[in-house]
Order: C-alpha cells, then sequence, then structure tokens
C-alpha cells in the first residue's frame, strides 16, 4: 500500500490532533499490514503542514 492518508486540509494529517493521527496510523497498519506498506497522503502534501503530525506517523509506525 502506498498512501492511506487524506491530504486535504480537512484530513486528519493536516487538521487532526496528535492522538488522533497516531490512532490512524495504527488503524491503517492493522489494516493492510506493516509489511510493504509506504504511509503517505495520496500522492502531495501541503507545503503548510505541521511536521510534527509527520513525525507523529513516523514515530507511530516504528513502533507498531
Amino acid at each position: 500500500m502506498f498512501g492511506g492518508f487524506d491530504n486535504r486540509k480537512n484530513g486528519v494529517l493536516y487538521s487532526g490532533t496528535l492522538d488522533e493521527i497516531k490512532s490512524e496510523t495504527i488503524k491503517l497498519i492493522n489494516t493492510v499490514g506493516k509489511k510493504g506498506t509506504i504511509l503517505g497522503a495520496d500522492c502531495t502534501l501541503s507545503n503548510d503542514i505541521d511536521l510534527s503530525h509527520i513525525k507523529c506517523v513516523a514515530d507511530t509506525a516504528r513502533n507498531i
């Protein structure tokens, strides 16, 4: 799988809390598995996204 997150500004990756982002990351990985998965937001990210949101996804995925 490549993607998983909505890339729009009303999506959880852009506007969600860190807890919501962590929950969505876990849900996505549990749905498709960790092997061969690249988490992302469709094909692009807004250039004004809070980088702590991206870090939250990476940290959560590493610890599953």
